[in-house]
């Protein structure tokens, strides 16, 4: 059985179900290729490892031995850029001079804090980017009735801290950040943007503040139209749809690739030329054009390897604090969010 990525993108009850599939069908005598950029998907299943870099396997032996000690460099640095048991704030690639933590709103029985307080810098109290008071969504079912997805879910994201939202498949991650971008409406209760009622107004007096919220997805390939160069998506974005080609804007897309570390001829190409990570910075790019307050990253980096992971989350960090963004991170990944989040919703399963 070659198992090419069989649990990316996969909530952890149903990614330990398929890996404990697995798992019994190597038992019953089946032999097994998993290939896979998670690295505790190997250390779990695979009784020896293989790693590979520009097409030739650098590092070869028992799964233990490899992962515990590794001996080429390349293994050595995926291993330390995995976010497995790295503090908030502390870059996965490289070192940073100071590190930076933003104080928390005060915990309530819906989402916990996992940063020490004891380690953060006394502040004055943060003002809320989102705010959700006893939202409950249903939805219809086959037979005539209704099936809760939320119910009376409330929560507070103060500006310029990230909170991570988990929950297994059906929970309501992706129902929640519907709403929060505006593109869905609770059965009841509110969500506010910035101290303003945001879910429970017209689309027409929405409008003009859709510039406060960004958007960044798992697969951004997905989500740019193919017959754009990286130029014109980001002008598309920097315009508000005005045009594609305004050359006004072009000082514009050169600071937004700037910023996420690419180089202005990265306009000319287009996104099918580039790699996943350079596609997921462009990604963010656009997301930054319109200067947002609040970004809903739905899965950002789960179909990323390990070292390209460790860049964007350092990127999402870096920018968080230059531009005092606020993040609603949705991940399957624990080590992810426990790495980039200071308070975490787990929304579990109606």
């Amino acid at each position: 059985l070659i198992a090419d990525e069989p649990t990316t993108a996969l909530d952890s009850q149903v990614r330990d179900g398929v890996l404990e599939l697995i798992a019994q069908q190597v038992e019953n005598g089946m032999a097994v290729l998993v290939i896979s950029h998670d690295l505790s998907v190997v250390a779990s299943i695979a009784h020896r490892v293989a790693v590979m870099t520009a097409g030739s396997i650098v590092e070869e032996g028992p799964t233990e031995s490899v992962l515990s000690s590794p001996r080429h460099p390349y293994t050595q640095r995926l291993l330390a850029a995995t976010p497995s048991g790295k503090p908030r704030h502390t870059p996965l690639l490289r070192e940073r001079a100071t590190i930076w933590a933003p104080a928390s709103a005060t915990s309530n029985a819906t989402w916990s804090s996992l940063a020490n307080p004891e380690q953060r810098p006394a502040k004055p109290p943060t003002p809320l980017a989102l705010e959700a008071i006893n939202l409950s969504v249903s939805f219809g079912t086959p037979g005539g009735g209704s099936r809760p997805v939320l119910s009376n879910l409330s929560f507070a994201l103060p500006a310029g801290t990230t909170l991570g939202l988990v929950g297994p498949s059906g929970s309501g991650k992706t129902t929640l950040a519907r709403i929060a971008l505006g593109l869905q409406r609770p059965d009841s209760g509110e969500l506010r943007l910035l101290g303003q009622d945001w879910s429970g107004i017209p689309e027409r007096e929405r409008r003009s503040r859709r510039h406060w919220l960004g958007a960044i997805y798992q697969d951004p390939l997905a989500s740019f139209d193919p017959r754009f160069t990286v130029g014109q998506l980001l002008t598309d974005a920097a315009t508000d749809g005005i045009g594609t080609r305004s050359a006004w804007a072009l000082p514009r897309v050169h600071q937004l690739l700037d910023s996420v570390g690419l180089s202005t001829e990265t306009a000319q190409r287009r996104p099918q030329s580039l790699s996943g990570g350079q596609r997921q910075r462009v990604a963010i790019a656009r997301a930054l054009a319109a200067n947002p307050r609040v970004l809903i990253l739905d899965e950002p980096v789960s179909s990323l390897d390990v070292t390209i992971q460790a860049q964007i989350l350092d990127l999402l960090d870096d920018l968080q604090r230059e531009f005092n963004l606020s993040y609603l991170f949705i991940s399957h990944d624990i080590d992810v969010i426990d790495h980039m989040s200071d308070d975490v919703l787990d929304l579990a399963s109606n």
